[in-house]
């Protein structure tokens, strides 16, 4: 039998493939557009059925591209720098051309104009000194260089690609979650270009760190307690992965998050900050979504995406990521955090600093505003301890500058305060490690927290898009504040001594929170599309294409709509059900999410919907899921489903977490017993059909 070969030639590109194998139809077609796109700098649309090999097609496709391009420039260089040496070369072998001297004879009228001296006078002339007001612009005439005849060729002549040589574009390849990317990764080990790629997984300091006092931290407590083990002389991992990077010599040229955190166990070393070294320096970066998305992510990791390829893959939900990253939600609970940790650092500062008062201003702002909202009463409620209201976008731009005084006249002036304070913080971080610069006790600044620094720059990062080409987004932006019970979360004290309240007990135990919620996800595509040379979204479900591509406000020129391999007439039964129990509106709007007859409308659905085999929900939102489950405790519904299937509940916090869920999740169908998942729909989760008998 003949062995098909690995190179298939593309658009004069060599894409190899795993030996062995040959693409499907599916593949090569996606290969092709990937390959189209990049030589014409263009942006693509890819729908391929699941299960067809389209990771696989992506990553053998654009490092194929990648490499081929790092050739042509090498060779349009090489070319370039001999037609400037043989510019040179014929230069220097020109004849210099030597301009005439013209000798005219003496005439009595310039001798008229000079007088006779003798060789003593000429001698006494040369030992005159220069007034002291003028010595500085004495010169000797012997100390000048002499003039020397110039070939200066004009600018155009000079080839451009010798003068500003392009860097070879960095891939970003994305998904959805971490365990996404395992699986990408594991792709990439069947590529038989992988060994030359400098590749790099990004990822939180809740999955790199190796430190045992902190790695089994919930996630939100990671980053703070890893601030406080920099502040006390730093964090012996990070201090021996700058001073002897043992690791480097050991990472294998394909790694994956687990490869890179036994390594950095075996040598004691940090991973997260190991990433952070190599990214600079990577070909092909892995990161979920919203690395690339949220500009506060991409100021933190130093990201740059001029002149790179992104490629999204999974993107079919790609819009809320991008609604998301540029929208912002700040409880009173955090603004009060970050108020008094302002403060403080402010007061402890030896000199205070203006530039902490500033950024500390806007949060006052936001502040003060809400205290108004409280105090006229403005919010209307809508359901039980449920209380809202919201303001347009213009409404929103008036009440930054009269609270906080921003606007789009100092918006990048803040912008480079925030910059600045956050450099001087991270030098502070550098000075505690270093034992010769820290201060004395009594003169130690305070640092600001994380909430802080992370509450300003979500101000500053919607401002910013908010006020972008004279407020062209502002009509995209909702400002909403919601007044309600907090799910899970505990009741600090300041939230009984802050009284917002109508009166009563009860209202003391209300949240308050502050939104800023984007409405269209072109507003944060479009910082993506404006740097980047392609960005390639695939996807098993894209289509229709047309209202996909107006959602993200961007055109895509290439497009690729493959047939399905599923009998959607044989196979799958699809249907839908407009009223539940008692007639109910099952219409999942906001109103009826707060009305407790369609919390009870809907838990009899599940109940109803029990059958062999795992069944899986999916709801809009974790508040709606955090509030059904609550409601179902109270009522005893849970109780009764729990007697049927094992309940799963998706947890906040994606990573580790939710993949230790599915795992116990795929034991429970093994074992025979029949488990129910209750998901947020944003998600993507990787299941089998017999893990799943019903969605």
């Amino acid at each position: 039998m003949d062995v098909p070969p690995r190179g298939i030639m593309i658009m004069g590109h060599s894409v190899e493939f795993p030996e062995g194998t040959k693409p499907f139809p599916a593949q090569l077609a996606v290969m092709s557009k990937v390959i189209l796109a990049l030589k014409k700098r263009q942006n693509a649309l890819l729908e391929s059925p699941t299960g067809s090999g389209k990771t696989l097609a992506l990553l053998c496709s654009s490092l194929a591209w990648q490499q081929q391009h790092r050739i042509d420039m090498a060779e349009q260089e090489r070319i370039a720098h001999n037609e400037i040496l043989e510019r040179q070369r014929a230069a220097a072998e020109a004849p210099v051309p030597v301009p005439e001297v013209q000798i005219h004879p003496p005439t009595q009228s310039v001798d008229d104009d000079f007088e006779a001296i003798s060789f003593s006078q000429a001698r006494s002339e040369k030992k005159r000194t220069f007034p002291e007001s003028l010595r500085q612009y004495a010169f000797n005439a012997d100390q000048l260089p002499l003039p020397v005849p110039t070939t200066q060729e004009p600018p155009h002549d000079k080839p451009a690609a010798a003068v500003n040589r392009e860097k070879t574009p960095t891939i970003y390849f994305c998904s959805r979650t971490h365990s996404q990317i395992t699986q990408v990764v594991q792709e990439l080990r069947r590529c038989p270009t992988a060994s030359g790629v400098r590749m790099v997984v990004l990822g939180s300091k809740k999955h790199y760190c190796v430190h045992p006092k902190v790695r089994n931290l919930d996630g939100g407590k990671v980053n703070d307690e890893c601030s406080a083990l920099q502040d006390d002389n730093g964090c012996r991992f990070r201090k021996k992965l700058k001073t002897h990077n043992e690791m480097r010599a050991y990472v294998p040229s394909v790694w994956d998050i687990e490869d890179l955190v036994k390594l950095g166990e075996e040598h004691r070393e940090c991973p997260y900050y190991y990433t952070h070294l190599t990214v600079e320096n990577a070909s092909l970066v892995f990161c979920p979504y919203n690395y690339i998305m949220d500009p506060s992510i991409r100021s933190a990791l130093k990201i740059d995406l001029k002149n790179s390829i992104v490629i999204l893959d999974e993107a079919h939900n790609i819009e809320d990521v991008c609604r998301s990253s540029a929208s912002m939600e700040l409880t009173w609970e955090q603004l009060e955090e970050a108020r008094a940790s302002f403060a403080a650092t402010i007061k402890s500062q030896i000199s205070p600093q203006q530039m902490y008062a500033s950024l500390l201003k806007l949060l006052n702002g936001w502040g003060r505003w809400l205290e108004h909202v409280q105090r006229e009463k403005l919010l209307k409620t809508i359901g039980y301890e449920h209380e809202t209201q919201q303001w347009s976008g213009v409404d929103c731009v008036a009440i930054m500058n009269e609270f906080c005084g921003l606007n789009p006249g100092n918006i990048e002036t803040y912008n480079e305060i925030y910059q600045t304070v956050a450099t001087a913080e991270r030098e502070s971080d550098d000075d505690n490690k270093n034992p010769e610069k820290q201060a004395a006790p009594q003169e130690k600044a305070v640092k600001l927290t994380s909430t802080a620094l992370m509450s300003v720059l979500s101000v500053l990062n919607v401002a910013t898009f908010m006020f972008r080409n004279d407020l062209q987004y502002v009509h995209d932006y909702k400002l909403v504040v919601i007044r309600s019970r907090p799910f899970g979360g505990k009741i600090l004290h300041f939230w009984y001594r802050f009284n917002f309240a109508q009166g009563g007990r009860k209202a003391q135990h209300l949240q308050l929170k502050l939104c800023l919620w984007c409405l269209h996800a072109g507003v944060a595509f479009s910082d993506i599309t404006s740097n980047v040379r392609s960005v390639i979204l695939t996807s098993g479900t894209l289509s229709p294409m047309t209202s996909f591509a107006g959602e993200l406000g961007t055109t895509f020129p290439i497009t690729l709509e493959a047939n399905h391999v599923v009998d959607l007439k044989k196979q799958v039964f699809i249907g839908s059900l407009m009223t539940g129990p008692n007639r109910v509106d099952l219409s999942a709007t906001y109103s009826n999410q707060q009305d407790l007859s369609y919390q009870d409308a809907l838990g009899q659905l599940v109940l109803n919907g029990i059958i062999p085999g795992g069944l899986l929900v999916f709801l809009p939102s974790y508040r709606l899921m955090t509030q059904l489950h609550k409601r179902w405790e109270e009522t005893g519904l849970l109780d009764e489903i729990s007697q049927l299937k094992q309940v799963f509940l998706e947890p906040r916090s994606a990573g580790k977490d939710f993949d230790a869920l599915l795992e116990e999740y795929k034991e429970v169908i093994e074992s025979t017993r029949s488990p129910l998942l209750v998901k947020n729909e944003v998600d993507v989760v990787d299941l089998t059909e017999s893990d799943t008998s019903m969605i």
